[in-house]
């Protein structure tokens, strides 16, 4: 997981402490939006924003993609990592397809 972890953090914010997207309110390193910030405990009423800490907004993003990954039924790190930049929405899809995945969208080949 780690090189997971590290592939998407350079896909969200291209290794930013700083990256901002303020159309969809994602900000820091894992590109965060408040609710998932929240969701896995950043308290934003904090100044400055803990998105922008790299130790508190990766334990959060660790904690989004482990959440992420045993909704596919601990079956997919790469489901779960393609889920992560669409949000609290991610949840959602996957919930509704649970076990009803191919073996290419649960990654089965090594990438």
């Amino acid at each position: 997981m780690p090189g997971l972890l590290r592939a998407i953090c350079w896909i969200e914010s291209q290794g930013s402490v700083e990256y901002e997207d303020l159309q969809r309110e994602r900000l820091g390193l894992w590109a965060l939006t408040p609710e998932v910030a929240r969701e896995h405990g950043l308290d934003l009423t904090e100044r400055p924003d803990p998105r922008l800490d790299p130790v508190m907004s990766t334990l959060a993003a660790r904690s989004y993609l482990m959440e992420l990954f045993y909704q596919t039924g601990g079956k997919s790190w790469l489901l779960a990592s393609r889920a992560y930049p669409k949000g609290p929405g991610a949840r959602r899809d996957i919930r509704r397809r649970k076990n009803t995945w191919t073996e290419e969208e649960l990654g089965l080949w090594h990438w």
